[in-house]
């Protein structure tokens, strides 16, 4: 079932106008003995930001642990982050901004400049997908598996979504489409999304409208 997950999760997110890696499928022979059916993703790479955004320029930082986007300073390595794109300049300078104000910025700073900063519309959608399709194992529960990329164009950040192998499973993590809006494991972000009346009002008519399609 992991081999369609993919797929299907990002199929969702193409929908909805949330850019995502390509999927197919392919025959796997390995010295002219098939071994099945597997997926083929996409990776998130230069070639990818070509084709998703107006500029693939950017900084490009995958996540490669669990990170709740505490703020813990403005040394790099003090995050679970690796710089993916420019590497030689290492500039992370739009990163720390981005930490700093979701854990930072008062209530009212937060509502009315996050969306300055950050590609706000097109994460409340990736964060509707992901609660309907139970995907604990993301930044909502485990706090991981996303990039992020700064667009110099709009000079904002925006939220990749990746690997959704867990996806669609009911019985992981034992947790409804609300309890995860209700108590989202202390993660920064979501914390904050949802303490803030507009933007989880956003969120939920996200899901109502992928509902009711």
């Amino acid at each position: 079932p992991s081999i369609l997950k993919d797929k299907l999760a990002y199929d969702m997110f193409r929908f909805q106008g949330v850019s995502g890696p390509r999927v197919s499928h392919a025959k796997i022979y390995i010295n002219d003995v098939y071994w099945g059916v597997y997926g083929l993703i996409e990776q998130i790479d230069k070639r990818y930001l070509k084709r998703n955004f107006a500029d693939n320029d950017g900084n490009l930082w995958k996540n490669k642990a669990n990170s709740d986007l505490s703020w813990l300073g403005t040394d790099p390595d003090s995050y679970t982050f690796e710089l993916q794109t420019n590497e030689e300049e290492n500039d992370w300078t739009k990163f720390l901004d981005f930490v700093d104000f979701i854990n930072n910025a008062t209530d009212l700073e937060f509502e009315n400049d996050f969306n300055g900063i950050f590609h706000l519309d097109e994460y409340l959608k990736i964060v509707a997908i992901d609660i309907l399709i139970n995907n604990w194992d993301s930044y909502l529960q485990h706090g991981r598996n996303w990039y992020m990329y700064h667009e110099p164009v709009s000079n904002k950040m925006h939220w990749v979504p990746w690997d959704y192998n867990f996806a669609f499973d009911r019985r992981a993590s034992g947790s409804s489409d609300l309890d995860l809006i209700q108590n989202n494991a202390g993660k920064v972000l979501t914390t904050r999304v949802f303490n803030t009346p507009a933007y989880r009002s956003r969120v939920l008519e996200y899901m109502l409208s992928l509902i009711h399609i």
